[in-house]
């Protein structure tokens, strides 16, 4: 799903509609309605994501793009852990729950790293959340890392 898509949507009277995590949630953010509650760069670890989580209102909307800044984190269950939770929070709350799930790459520096800490992700997302997946990103069509 395009997020002008997803915007488009969304009533006019529906509820607050978040935006939380790291520089795809900054993007994501700037093509519409969105409360931006995320910076670029930001990790899963970072508390900042905690704290934009207590601001979301329960039954909002929320998309989170959160773990690819940890692909380097040699704790990848921790990570896992940590993305798995902020859904699971966000459930919680009642929110209506986008994860944004970071692309697979075949750049030879970071795939290993990149891949493994995906598929683990991808295995715990809690039911209920709507993956918005990525997919694949080529070294041969930029620089296999950032979506564009």
């Amino acid at each position: 799903m395009r997020f002008f898509e997803f915007k488009q949507t969304q009533p006019e009277t529906a509820t607050k509609i978040y935006a939380i995590g790291d520089s795809h949630a900054v993007a994501i953010a700037g093509s519409g309605k969105f409360i931006s509650l995320a910076t670029n760069g930001r990790s899963a670890m970072n508390g900042a994501n905690d704290d934009a989580i207590d601001k979301v209102s329960p039954g909002s909307t929320v998309v989170l793009s959160a773990g690819a800044n940890d692909m380097m984190n040699p704790n990848k269950q921790q990570v896992v852990g940590r993305v798995s939770g902020m859904l699971n929070e966000l459930l919680q709350k009642k929110c209506k729950v986008f994860y944004v799930l970071f692309a697979e790459t075949d750049n030879p520096k970071f795939a290993q790293d990149r891949n493994q800490l995906r598929k683990l992700i991808q295995s715990s997302i809690p039911s209920g959340v709507e993956v918005i997946d990525m997919g694949k990103l080529s070294v041969s069509s930029g620089d296999g890392i950032h979506a564009p």
